[in-house]
């Protein structure tokens, strides 16, 4: 019988609603870590990956601070396109996302080398990258910069800041030295700064110091829902999960968790966005021999319903599912509500797998094979 839950947000839900002793420790092909155990949290994560995201609400007040004063030309563009890959790229999901609901000039995601034909001078572009030698995102700057367009750079340093620097470019200098994924508010702060974009930037960063405070390391799993998503989900790893985001910031905050589940506990998954789902792959659970495992990630109030209705219909055909509700009355409150959690979760999981969350081994081969 699948197994339900609902989290109705990180300041309301019940600490009881998710009981971490219901997934049978004998259907985790490893044996599972006690998220409760400093040392063995500390053995497994030597680099304190999990530090990084519990300090995300500093790191989110720490780029505010130096992005005092950094605007973008607003009023000489008529659109704005922002250029990244990998954890700088999700800045750019992010970005459209929180712009979508009443910004004046339409955003764009890019996620490669060139840009499109219709960018030229009139089009602000946007390069992210942490390191500043994302070959694809320098390639975009470069045809940027002879399209004449004007270009802000988000970046540590690299070949970015030095080719924005000699061509008379805005460049936002952010730290360096850790991982693009964990730096995710150094990134996209900037941005939202420079777009006039950060009107409810304060209330984000409540809430994920909020969200951190209720599922740090210390708090037992009893009572932590970021331990309580890690334990399903590493139980969950035969069955491939699902992650479901309502439309706009759900739907990037679910492949925000695709990414980091990649990335921090070497785990597969697949992520799909609400409405269209219904439309498509809402058929594959037709095929009930496959007992997978979703995760709801519920920002849109106008998708409940269908959310409610597809569990309903479709309730035996998971192994286990869970909603996440959103908090927060901004776009980017509610975002840093879920990622705040999420990514917690993400750190969690690796844990629980016996995974180091922090090497990224085959994102550097693959880069030096095609260097």
């Amino acid at each position: 019988m699948t197994e339900r839950v609902t989290t109705m947000g990180v300041e309301d839900m019940d600490p009881e609603s998710v009981d971490p002793e219901s997934v049978d420790p004998e259907t985790v092909e490893l044996e599972s870590v006690d998220l409760d155990d400093m040392d063995a949290l500390s053995g497994i994560d030597p680099v304190d990956a999990l530090g990084d995201v519990e300090t995300a609400a500093q790191q989110w007040a720490d780029a505010r601070a130096r992005s005092e004063g950094v605007r973008a030309p607003l009023d000489l563009v008529d659109q704005v396109v922002v250029c990244g890959m990998g954890g700088s790229g999700i800045v750019a999901d992010v970005v459209q996302a929180v712009a979508a609901p009443g910004y004046d000039l339409p955003v764009f995601t890019h996620k490669g080398p060139g840009l499109p034909a219709w960018v030229g001078a009139s089009t602000l572009v946007v390069a992210v990258s942490y390191s500043g030698n994302t070959s694809e995102t320098l390639d975009a700057t470069r045809v940027a910069l002879e399209r004449g367009a004007p270009v802000i750079g988000i970046t540590s340093g690299g070949q970015l800041a030095q080719l924005l620097d000699d061509a008379d470019q805005t460049v936002v200098d952010v730290p360096g030295g850790g991982q693009p994924r964990h730096s995710t508010g150094s990134l996209l702060v900037p941005v939202l700064v420079a777009l006039e974009l950060d009107r409810d930037l304060d209330a984000a960063i409540d809430r994920l110091a909020v969200i951190a405070e209720r599922n740090r390391r210390d708090v037992p799993t009893v009572d932590n829902t970021a331990k309580q998503l890690a334990v399903r989900l590493a139980a969950a790893d035969a069955a491939i999960p699902a992650l479901y985001g309502t439309r706009g910031i759900g739907e990037v905050a679910a492949y925000r968790m695709r990414c980091q589940l990649a990335e921090n506990a070497e785990m597969r998954s697949t992520h799909h966005g609400l409405p269209e789902l219904c439309h498509n792959e809402v058929v594959a659970w037709a095929d009930t021999a496959t007992a997978g495992a979703v995760l709801w990630l519920a920002e849109d109030p106008a998708e409940q319903r269908r959310i409610d209705v597809l569990r309903d219909l479709f309730a035996d055909r998971f192994a286990w599912e869970e909603q996440v509700t959103a908090e927060g009355d901004g776009p980017l409150e509610r975002f840093a509500s879920l990622t705040g959690l999420l990514d917690l979760a993400s750190v969690y999981t690796a844990i629980a797998r016996r995974i180091d969350p922090t090497p990224v081994d085959p994102i550097t081969e693959m880069k030096e094979a095609l260097a």
